[in-house]
């Protein structure tokens, strides 16, 4: 919603269609959450943009990265390949389909190494490598190929995602298993293991290979929880302690994403018992109370779970101000005094705060 009030339905003027098409996949996504129409027109309207004018035959194919068309990357390529998956389920309408299959193919000829599994990041317009692999690179082109196989298995695109998820965990990770940390002076670098954990654990998933790689995936989760600060945050390096001091969403994000993701593939499948008891606990905290709704004009409802440890909540506003605790609480509870605006409502339990947030309109 912010990003459609900042910036429009559609955005012809940003250069770099990677950012489009994550904004694309962002608005689909959305649609499969909450099916509203808007956002699958969004995520439409955006990638038929990209493809009409980052598409064409030059290297044979593949997207450009900007509009000054002088690279082809695999942080548009791959991500488009998804999000044209994603359109697909969304409408039936095949041609996204294609267009998924087309990109994949130009990355397999391309950027894809066909004797290590390894995807390069990016091709000039002479036709020369200049990028190796990212986490996340590798990440998008194993979630492409996972979606890909559901439809043209004949073509084995199984058999490239797993070589490109043994490449990450053989080649990038280092001896003891643990991916890398990627802080590489660029405020983009230290969330690219988030991407990379989305579609990576929904591959393991989707192709029931958690036998080869679901330890592997556990010890990453557990190495992020295992070093978070005072605050309980993680931050991309994943063998020392988080700092306590100032620290980007976008760089907390990998830890949390790779111990949601995990979970995944954990439903019927045996993982190692001591992350799955150690990540289970930490679950099982973190969700010891939910509120909804989450956007309400009056009345909000607290719902505990059976591990709750009774005490007063607290909310707060979105600057940190309290605006009320509730010692002793009691559905549902009257909000509408408060001024409009996003709050927290948080509680202490096992050790650490549990935080939820609602909006007050």
């Amino acid at each position: 919603m912010g990003i459609r009030d900042g910036y429009g339905t559609t955005w012809p003027n940003n250069i770099y269609n990677d950012d489009i098409i994550w904004g694309a996949l962002m608005a689909i996504r959305s649609f499969a959450i909450f099916n509203d129409g808007a956002m699958k027109d969004m995520a439409i309207n955006n990638f038929n943009l990209v493809w009409n004018r980052g598409w064409d035959t030059a290297l044979g194919g593949g997207i450009w990265w900007t509009t000054d068309k002088t690279s082809k990357n695999a942080c548009v390529n791959a991500p488009a390949a998804i999000c044209a998956m994603l359109i697909y389920y969304a409408t039936g309408d095949t041609s996204y389909r294609t267009k998924a299959r087309m990109i994949m193919n130009w990355m397999k000829s391309r950027l894809y190494d066909a004797n290590t599994g390894e995807v390069k990041g990016a091709i000039n317009a002479a036709g020369v490598i200049t990028e190796g692999s990212r986490t996340y690179t590798q990440g998008c082109f194993i979630g492409a190929a996972s979606e890909l196989q559901k439809y043209f298995a004949s073509e084995n695109w199984i058999a490239l995602a797993v070589k490109a998820t043994d490449y990450a965990k053989n080649v990038m990770s280092n001896a003891q298993g643990l991916l890398p940390d990627e802080y590489c002076g660029s405020d983009d670098c230290p969330g690219f293991k988030s991407i990379f954990a989305r579609w990576v654990c929904k591959f393991v998933k989707d192709q029931n290979r958690v036998s080869s790689y679901g330890a592997w995936l556990d010890y990453n989760a557990k190495e992020a929880w295992r070093y978070r600060n005072s605050k309980g945050l993680m931050w991309a390096q994943w063998w020392r302690r988080t700092p306590d001091g100032f620290l980007t969403s976008w760089e907390t994000a990998s830890g949390v994403s790779m111990m949601n993701c995990v979970f995944l593939y954990r439903t019927g499948n045996t993982v190692s018992r001591e992350a799955t008891e150690e990540l289970s606990a930490d679950n099982e905290r973190i969700n010891v109370f939910s509120v909804f709704p989450t956007r309400t004009s009056s009345l909000l409802t607290i719902e505990t779970s059976p591990s709750f440890q009774r005490g007063p909540f607290q909310i707060t506003a979105a600057d940190g101000t309290p605006v009320r605790t509730i010692k002793d609480h009691h559905n549902p509870i009257d909000i509408s005094n408060l001024a409009n605006g996003l709050y927290f409502i948080s509680i202490q339990q096992g050790g650490g705060k549990v935080v939820k947030k609602f909006i007050k309109e």
